[in-house]
């Protein structure tokens, strides 16, 4: 019984630092760890359908199945996400809803490059065919340019066998086992792919770099100091929590909204090392460092408590006049912490 053609992928390479990838991070801040489970089970079934996947009410039920508590509102929203931000090609899902992108289709003819036919036909953006059959060598077909049978007469095969002796052509069935013939093709494909993953790897850390770099600037222009903002962030990317834009414009926002300066908010994360930010945490710790009245009505005064270039009974007391006018504005709320 023949064998049936393969058409998708029984594996993909998976970048170690794909958490870490700036698109990815601003997709976990958004929608956590939902977000991350969603796109790479969708990619599992990109590369399983081959490069391509068309996207209907069927797939869509298929991978909510696979996600235990992501709604299908909360999956068209991370799906257009990946659209917006070109993890997935936009023309292409917008005119045929098919999911595919450049990438996904050179990955695609990277691990298939054995194939006797792995050409990309349909949703092309690549415009590459890795195959030209005008190079493949058939055993199993005559080389002679004549279409009369090799069995037909003497004179034809002594035709046939100069024709092979002039263009040095020697046809041999290959002794290679399937086991052995898989093994190379595999070598083959992982070479390839782990050389293309270093090159990625390589440019995805220094865009990396240069993006933490605005994104620590875009907080000293709010009058963060540098090295506070620094310190922060290395105490949050070795607990694996996002430093993105979109994150730190949250983190602004809270210290508007609670009358707190971003200069002090961060410094008080650094120094304190705190990974994520809450306003009341910051109330609690001045409440902390009110002097303490002793028995004869007089206040007990310790020595000032400074830390680093902040005076933090200072900041205290501005603090605690803040918070007293906002509960008379609303009492009983509370703040969620970013």
């Amino acid at each position: 019984m023949a064998r049936s053609k393969q058409i998708g992928l029984t594996y993909f390479p998976f970048d170690v630092d794909f958490f870490e990838n700036e698109k990815i991070e601003a997709l976990s801040g958004e929608f956590g760890i939902k977000g991350e489970l969603a796109v790479i089970k969708l990619f599992c079934a990109i590369y399983k359908n081959g490069y391509y996947l068309e996207w209907n009410d069927l797939q869509k039920m298929k991978l909510l199945k696979r996600l235990p508590g992501v709604s299908s509102s909360l999956l068209d929203q991370i799906i257009k996400k990946l659209v917006k931000w070109e993890l997935l090609n936009q023309d292409i899902f917008t005119q045929h809803s098919v999911m595919t992108s450049k990438n996904i289709q050179n990955q695609f003819i990277n691990s298939t490059k054995r194939r006797k036919d792995n050409s990309i036909n349909e949703y092309d953006l690549i415009n590459v065919y890795i195959n030209d059959t005008s190079t493949n060598i058939n055993v199993d077909i005559n080389t002679a340019s004549s279409s009369q049978s090799v069995n037909k007469s003497t004179q034809s095969k002594v035709k046939e066998s100069k024709v092979n002796n002039n263009t040095n052509v020697l046809l041999k069935k290959p002794t290679n086992t399937r086991k052995e013939n898989f093994e190379e093709e595999n070598s083959e494909s992982q070479n390839s792919t782990f050389k293309n993953f270093q090159e990625e790897k390589e440019k995805s850390s220094a865009k990396k770099e240069k993006d933490l770099e605005g994104i620590k600037n875009f907080l000293v222009e709010y009058g963060a100091v540098y090295d506070d903002v620094s310190e922060w962030f290395r105490n949050r990317i070795v607990a694996s929590k996002p430093t993105t834009r979109y994150v730190m414009e949250k983190f602004i926002l809270e210290c508007k909204k609670n009358n707190i300066t971003v200069k002090e908010a961060v410094y008080l994360c650094a120094f304190n090392g705190w990974i994520n930010f809450n306003p009341i945490w910051v109330f609690n710790q001045n409440e902390k460092q009110k002097p303490k009245s002793s028995k004869n009505g007089k206040s007990e005064s310790s020595s000032p408590n400074k830390a680093g270039r902040v005076d933090v009974d200072k900041a205290g007391e501005f603090l605690d006049r803040r918070r007293k006018e906002r509960e008379l504005q609303s009492s009983g709320r509370t703040q969620e912490e970013l």
